[in-house]
């Protein structure tokens, strides 16, 4: 392992337990939470912004830590492959709060 200043590691380290309590909250209190106010969708699919936090920032802390050596094609396939799985769950995400609220004027009409 290479010494790696603290600084740099921060993010990955803050990413990592902020998606853990954010996993948390979903499961205990959120999801419901969202479900009796008539966010029925959205509080379905919100565990999907926490999971993709967990996963990538288990992937830069493994790349910074050297625990996954970069090769410029594998980083590049990585980058690209995150990249698209973050606008997919932004997509998801974007289409459950229009769902719910399309659900929730056609209920008050």
């Amino acid at each position: 392992m290479t010494d790696v200043p603290w600084w740099v590691l921060a993010g990955p380290y803050a990413g990592l337990a902020g998606s853990i309590l954010g996993l948390a909250l979903w499961f205990f209190r959120l999801r419901h939470s969202l479900a009796e106010k008539g966010w029925k969708h959205t509080s379905r699919v919100w565990v999907l912004f926490p999971i993709f936090i967990l996963t990538d920032s288990v992937r830069r802390l493994l790349i910074e830590l050297q625990v996954i050596q970069i090769v410029d094609r594998t980083e590049t396939a990585l980058q690209y492959t995150f990249a698209a799985l973050g606008w997919i769950i932004l997509a998801i995400m974007v289409a459950g709060m229009m769902l719910d609220a399309w659900r929730r004027t056609r209920q008050s009409t």
